[in-house]
């Protein structure tokens, strides 16, 4: 698997995940994983943050919480 499909499931897991806890719809969380995809193919693209900064940022402003909890996540290298 390369590197940009598992940061894509792994951001649409872990957003689904968090977001149906929180009790946010479907068209919510719709949005939120687009937006996160948005930006993450920004970060992979070099415009952006590393991803590592990028997941904690997107999701915790799309449910207002802080998920530093989730910390390490693995550098984009080692997750190819």
């Amino acid at each position: 698997m390369d590197t940009a499909t598992w940061i894509n499931q792994e951001i649409g897991n872990r957003v689904t995940s968090s977001m149906e806890q929180a009790g946010i719809n479907r068209s919510q969380l719709a949005n939120a994983t687009g937006i996160a995809r948005t930006t993450l193919n920004r970060a992979l693209n070099g415009n952006g943050p590393g991803f590592r900064m990028l997941e904690l940022i997107v999701i915790g402003k799309a449910l207002n919480q802080d998920y530093t909890e989730w910390l390490p996540i693995p550098d984009l290298q080692a997750a190819g």
